[in-house]
């Protein structure tokens, strides 16, 4: 069975070192479909999905394939059951914490955040630890900004 080596940025972000090739194809598959439930992947939400599991030590080929993908005609459900890396608790709260990291790319839309519920709901993430992620990406990101502003010169 072929396997994704991830590197160091992987391994603190998904809990694993290495995942199944399928597994991994899957994980961004299903965030593609929670990003595009709107009709509509944008070129930022890609962008940060791009720059994100490049980071992670996503091999070439399978960011290609996501690039790629079909994500209008996704089964969330099929592609949710197919993930598996580290510890299963973990993983899918990473899920939706990557789906709402790639949808804010952006700016999220109804359509996302309704598929967010859904992914949450498939993942059996509890109404208050789905917008305990929420609320912790919005954090991150102003964190960020300003950090940004802090930092950066004028």
């Amino acid at each position: 069975m072929t396997t994704v080596e991830l590197t160091d940025f992987g391994k603190d972000i998904y809990g694993a070192e290495e995942t199944t090739i399928d597994s991994w194809y899957a994980y961004g598959y299903a965030l593609m479909a929670i990003a595009g439930a709107d009709d509509n992947l944008s070129d930022r939400e890609l962008g940060w999905m791009m720059r994100h599991f490049r980071k992670a030590g996503t091999p070439d080929d399978v960011l290609q394939a996501w690039a790629d993908y079909d994500y209008r005609n996704a089964d969330l459900d099929k592609l949710i059951g197919q993930i598996r890396f580290g510890e299963p608790r973990h993983h899918v709260r990473i899920l939706l914490y990557d789906a709402i990291q790639m949808t804010r790319a952006d700016r999220i839309t109804g359509a996302e955040m309704a598929a967010i519920d859904r992914a949450a709901e498939l993942l059996h993430i509890d109404s208050v630890t789905a917008n305990m992620i929420l609320s912790l990406v919005e954090l991150e990101r102003t964190s960020a900004s300003m950090r940004r502003a802090l930092f950066t010169s004028e």
